[in-house]
């Protein structure tokens, strides 16, 4: 069933594949936690193609509860949390999920976009350089130069010219 809701969602039909994901956690049940929690993480993605993104953080509340350690689900939460312009819970989530995969470039690609709409330029230059440092020729390296390039150079602290000598 969940490997049908996949299909459903990879073939743009996210009503049809939450039906199927739906009866994929009711079949689960209380069986082994992991696969529980990727079934409620692509439950999340089919709610948020339905605009339904409150209950999408709930599907992503209970990957956290189910698999706290699963990177994925604290990277997407930290996505979602940022579209619905929760920034602290964003900043929050995307630095789990950095802690739990530090080498995903989408992580820090995320990060990034979250310091910038924090206000915080430096911080997001410096994550979308280290995604570019690990993934240049890849989607998410692309994604940051384009990214670094809308941010601008980095600003440059310059020390004025004196014509005065100081006075000591």
């Amino acid at each position: 069933m969940a490997m049908a809701g996949n299909a459903a969602l990879a073939a743009g039909k996210p009503q049809d594949a939450l039906g199927w994901l739906d009866r994929a956690v009711a079949v689960q049940g209380n069986g082994g936690k992991t696969g529980l929690a990727e079934i409620q993480i692509d439950r999340s993605r089919a709610l948020v193609a339905l605009a339904r993104n409150a209950e999408a953080a709930s599907a992503l509340d209970e990957v956290h509860r189910l698999a706290p350690e699963e990177a994925e689900g604290w990277l997407l939460s930290a996505t979602l949390a940022r579209r619905m312009d929760d920034l602290p819970r964003a900043q929050r989530d995307i630095e789990i999920a950095s802690k739990y995969d530090p080498r995903d470039p989408r992580v820090a690609l995320e990060a990034g976009v979250i310091a910038v709409l924090s206000g915080r330029d430096e911080a997001a230059r410096k994550s979308w350089e280290s995604v570019v440092a690990v993934d240049k020729d890849g989607e998410a390296g692309k994604v940051a130069k384009s990214y670094l390039e809308q941010l601008g150079p980095a600003p440059t602290s310059q020390v004025p010219e004196t014509t005065q000598k100081p006075n000591p």
